[in-house]
């Protein structure tokens, strides 16, 4: 199965699934033509193999209801070739950067007023530069950004939920938690010695509250909860897998970048965190080497934020492209329009399941 095959996989659908696909999803078709000069054959096919597919390109463009976001798939970007690139091996960059602040936090990186929370194998501290007034940071032990055992994983997250914890006890008006991993520059990393973000407020970041908006109001318009229904329709079609009870990944049908995946589970616990280990050990083996991770969360007082009370633990991860290319992977199509999608979220959930 490919993506641009994705209207053949519909038709099979029973009339009900076709239905509920409908409520979240809608798709369509298009072909995107050009003429090319006799001078050009040489130089494209190489490249992009033959002429009549450049031609006559099949574009399809996915768009989530819900949410309003939207992926249009073309397998021919994956074929661009990227003039700006660097020669620099990045192993020998990311080794070059030991003995950074992160190395020595308890000596070169603030503290929190309420203290540090230590794990075995993490740290906290306060982050100098702050996104918002509890804004923390969980520092790996180890320099190396790209870590994928489930005992470190587990650890890093059980010490950023201890660190919201005391964020909460200590502020309590703030409520709201957010954890997240960018790894490694691309993914927009100032330090490339491995860390998580520990954020809590007192309001919802507004992404995160649309998101959980759109999900209340699907269940107002349809009575079906969207968390349980996005999941369904994914594994009807060959993008959902279940590691473990309770847990669901995705092949997300309208990522906002590559490969990105959706992960839903009812808590941050070791299950999760060792799905999480399984994913990331698999991203590095297909070559992913900048990420960005997310993690949302139910807020502290639920009795006082009722509406929030059907928000799974809401993970999404995303590669951000080759250490080597200094082509950015955001333009201005998804900064201000729709995401442009190179991989096919076919391909990424049959690389998952190999690990999963």
């Amino acid at each position: 199965m490919e993506i641009l095959k994705l209207n053949e996989l519909f038709e099979k659908l029973s009339s009900e699934d076709k239905k509920l696909f409908n409520n979240i999803f809608k798709m369509s078709k298009g072909t995107g033509e050009l003429a090319i000069p006799q001078e050009m054959h040489d130089w494209i096919k190489p490249r992009f193999g033959e002429i009549s597919t450049v031609e006559k390109q099949d574009i399809l463009q996915v768009v989530n209801n819900i949410t309003h976001e939207g992926a249009l798939f073309n397998h021919l970007r994956s074929k661009r070739p990227i003039e700006a690139k660097t020669d620099e091996n990045e192993e020998k960059t990311l080794q070059e950067t030991k003995g950074c602040a992160f190395c020595d936090p308890l000596k070169l990186t603030p503290a929190d007023t309420f203290g540090r929370v230590k794990g075995k194998h993490c740290i906290t501290a306060s982050n100098i530069a702050k996104y918002d007034g509890l804004h923390g940071l969980v520092i790996f032990d180890e320099h190396y950004p790209f870590v994928f055992e489930a005992e470190r994983i587990n650890d890093y997250l059980s010490t950023a939920q201890e660190w919201l914890k005391q964020a909460h006890k200590n502020y309590n008006e703030a409520v709201f938690p957010f954890i997240m991993w960018n790894c490694t520059w691309r993914a927009g990393a100032s330090v490339i010695h491995g860390h998580m973000q520990t954020l809590l407020s007192e309001t919802p970041y507004p992404k995160i509250e649309a998101l959980n908006t759109n999900a209340n109001n699907y269940f107002k318009k349809y009575n079906r909860n969207y968390w349980q229904d996005l999941f369904y329709i994914h594994n009807v079609l060959g993008l959902g897998i279940q590691p473990k009870p309770g847990i669901n990944v995705m092949s997300y049908l309208t990522p906002v970048k590559e490969k990105e995946l959706l992960i839903n589970a009812q808590n941050l616990d070791s299950n999760l965190g060792a799905t999480l280990a399984s994913l990331l050990k698999c991203y590095y083996n297909i070559g992913v080497r900048a990420f960005n991770l997310v993690i949302m969360m139910k807020p502290f007082e639920l009795a006082n934020h009722s509406d929030w009370s059907e928000l799974p633990v809401t993970i999404r991860l995303v590669d951000r492209g080759n250490l080597k290319n200094k082509t950015t992977d955001i333009g201005a199509m998804e900064l201000y329009a729709c995401s442009v999608i190179e991989t096919d979220p076919f391909k990424t959930i049959e690389s998952l399941k190999q690990y999963i």
